[in-house]
């Protein structure tokens, strides 16, 4: 296994599916490399790939938001949601640090994902802890409004 398949293999969203699959998308992957500072993607563009981050730190930041809204390190994967639906990128990850980064064409992705039920599976439950997280957010903003 190359060392991009063994990062990928780590990646929760990728845990799941057979080597086979991990294995072509390692294929395809590129390791791409950012300065601190840098814009890794940018909100509001279009999603073209989705990423992992092999090494260093990035922070998730929204336009007008002073704080960012989470730190990403090795192992964790961003992208999917503008790859999936098509819409523009919904955050901006910046690098906080040197940044190396494999990109996975969407084509890619999309070709793995209609292929593997468990990597499905995997991107929906995904998106649920997502929007359960939203609903929370919005639960406790409308009881500081309710104050």
């Amino acid at each position: 296994m190359s060392s991009s398949s063994d990062l990928i293999a780590t990646v929760p969203l990728f845990a799941r599916c057979s080597a086979k699959t991990i294995e072509r998308m390692a294929a395809a992957a590129t390791e791409r490399h950012f300065a601190e500072g840098t814009n890794i993607v940018t909100e509001g563009d279009s999603g073209v790939a989705l990423y992992v981050i092999a090494e260093g730190t990035a922070a998730v930041v929204h336009a007008g938001e002073p704080v960012p809204r989470a730190t990403l390190r090795k192992g964790d994967s961003f992208g999917e949601m503008a790859i999936v639906d098509g819409r523009p990128r919904s955050a901006t990850i910046r690098a906080t640090s040197a940044v190396t980064c494999l990109a996975l064409p969407r084509w890619d992705f999309i070709a793995e994902l209609r292929g593997d039920d468990q990597l499905a599976m995997e991107l929906i439950g995904r998106m649920s802890a997502r929007i359960r997280d939203l609903e929370g957010i919005v639960q406790e903003l409308e009881g500081q409004t309710k104050s």
